[in-house]
């Protein structure tokens, strides 16, 4: 990190740690600067996420000091999910001494009041069994004040994946209060670095927020609320009526137990257009499964597709080809407890595969339309390693599989991941692979795997995929010419991460579930109209 003086051109490097390290998706280190701008504070994580420190940086002097730390022994998150969330949970608070931070010390993600200048805990400002998701406002009007925040979970006999909006006094022993009471899922946006071009929903004042709240049956419905909640006006009613009129139909919300009996796992399923009782549908699972998002629709736009989700958003349109469809969020993502968040923590080699299938055993039992023999799977990036992983290690279950973009080695991932996965460790007791040949003992790669695969599985990958690495899938591609195994493939020339809307990729893995899930010949030279 550098500052320069704009008059001067002068520059200087801020003395950060050595291991201050930034999250994918440029989370921090970021800069909070103070009101008169003479000091900054920079957000810093370990490599491993297993620290973080608040660095205040005072510019006349270029000193900078650590003025808040926390340690865990798994990792830290500083808003517990990645690709979903509006940046880190933390804010400084006007005058530079004292500070909101999120943390899961309690097992829970929570907001705290901290103290800068002893760099202790004031108060925690929330707590109990749910979770905090975005600080969205702060407001430090004298004599109290408020910050707003996202959560979910709190509201007995709700979703837990809900967002609703609150607020917590920063003062005081006032409860938490709920701001938004209707039982739906509450979208609140804040102006942050990770979302450009995004603008808050509150108002500069404060004083007024908009909420836009949907089920997955309901379409979103705007309201301008108060500060307190309370409802100023109905802004906009979506009318999803010619949504309907061409024959959508909602995806069925369920709850199953995850493979240990205990955890409660959330999911939706599709029933296939013109469905008729009495027959038996193949049944095609969505994943993604990665640790650092949820993927199971919870509102309006997301399950119809409008919202894009694990880099698909297309579940529905299997349902018009007599498919079923099922997304579920296994243990080891986010939005949960730390616990249920650190069950994947260092076993990425499982993936908690065995969620899945447990979950798909009790919807068998509980939807008998719902062919058990004829089970598919499809996934993209995280859901392409998951997707190929579940053909690798569950045969009996998966037939099919296309799995697009998918890192399928770790040697191939960016350093961000280690928080999740582990550092690699080599025999010799390194962290670098001694040799070409040599592979982590504490990460199995698909090509490890790849004497397992019986089913049929079609591999997808873009040729400059700067993401999820060419090299990964060449390197999973040649261990299954080595095993003799079968594979389907197919390369998108000068295409990088992000291709799954284009329509010759979405042709091809329609096909490829129609022709060996329901032996049927797909219509040659289908073209789809160009997004």
């Amino acid at each position: 990190m550098f500052v320069f003086d704009v008059a001067s051109g002068a520059s200087r490097q801020v003395p950060l740690p050595d291991d201050c390290f930034g999250e994918l998706g440029a989370t921090p280190p970021q800069a909070i600067w103070t009101p008169d701008s003479r000091r900054a504070f920079f957000l810093c994580l370990a490599p491993d996420a297993s620290r973080f420190e608040l660095i205040r940086y005072d510019f006349a002097s270029g000193r900078a000091e650590t003025v808040f730390e926390e340690e865990a022994d798994s990792f830290l998150d500083l808003n517990h999910s990645l690709y979903r969330s509006m940046g880190a949970n933390v804010r400084v608070l006007v005058g530079g001494r004292q500070a909101i931070t999120f943390s899961q010390r309690d097992g829970w993600g929570h907001l705290y009041l901290v103290d800068l200048e002893g760099g202790r805990d004031i108060r925690q400002l929330t707590r109990g069994e749910w979770v905090v998701h975005d600080i969205v406002a702060v407001d430090e009007s004298e004599g109290g004040g408020f910050v707003y925040f996202t959560a979910g979970g709190r509201e007995p006999g709700r979703n837990p994946y809900w967002r609703h909006v609150y607020r917590a006094p920063l003062e005081g022993d006032a409860e938490v209060e709920l701001l938004t009471p209707e039982p739906a899922d509450h979208a609140v946006t804040v102006a942050a670095p990770v979302l450009i071009g995004a603008a808050s929903t509150f108002a500069p004042s404060g004083r007024y927020f908009v909420s836009n709240s949907s089920t997955l049956d309901s379409p979103p419905v705007s309201r301008l609320r108060r500060s307190d909640g309370s409802v100023v006006a109905t802004l906009e009613e979506a009318d999803a009526g010619g949504l309907f009129a061409r024959g959508y139909e909602p995806p069925l919300p369920f709850s199953v137990k995850a493979a240990d009996g205990e955890t409660d796992l959330y999911g939706v399923v599709y029933r296939p257009k013109n469905f008729e009782e009495g027959r038996k549908y193949p049944v095609i699972e969505h994943i993604y499964g990665g640790p650092q998002t949820n993927v199971v629709p919870r509102s309006f736009a997301s399950a119809a597709g409008v919202e894009r989700v694990g880099g698909q958003g297309d579940f529905s349109t299997f349902t018009a080809l007599g498919f079923a469809v099922v997304t579920i969020d296994a243990r080891g993502t986010p939005w949960r407890s730390k616990a249920f968040h650190d069950v994947m923590w260092k076993k990425h080699d499982e993936f908690t595969l065995e969620d899945h299938v447990a979950a798909l055993e009790q919807l068998g039992e509980r939807f008998e339309w719902l062919d058990m023999e004829r089970i598919g799977i499809t996934g993209h990036s995280w859901g392409g390693y998951s997707s190929a992983l579940a053909m690798l290690r569950y045969p009996d279950v998966y037939k099919v599989a296309v799995s697009s973009a998918g890192p399928y080695d770790y040697r191939y991932l960016y350093p961000p991941f280690v928080k999740w996965t582990g550092w690699p460790e080599y025999e010799d007791g390194g962290r670098f692979a001694p040799d070409a040949a040599a592979r982590p003992a504490n990460l199995t790669p698909h090509a490890a795997l790849a004497s397992k695969l019986e089913g049929k599985l079609l591999i997808v990958y873009g040729e400059h995929d700067e993401n999820s690495l060419p090299a990964s899938t060449v390197t999973f591609i040649d261990a299954l010419i080595d095993a003799n195994r079968d594979f389907d493939l197919l390369l998108l020339p000068n295409r990088d991460h992000f291709f799954t809307q284009e329509p010759y990729f979405i042709r091809r893995r329609w096909d490829y579930f129609v022709k060996h899930m329901l032996g049927a010949e797909p219509p040659a030279d289908y073209s789809l109209p160009q997004p």
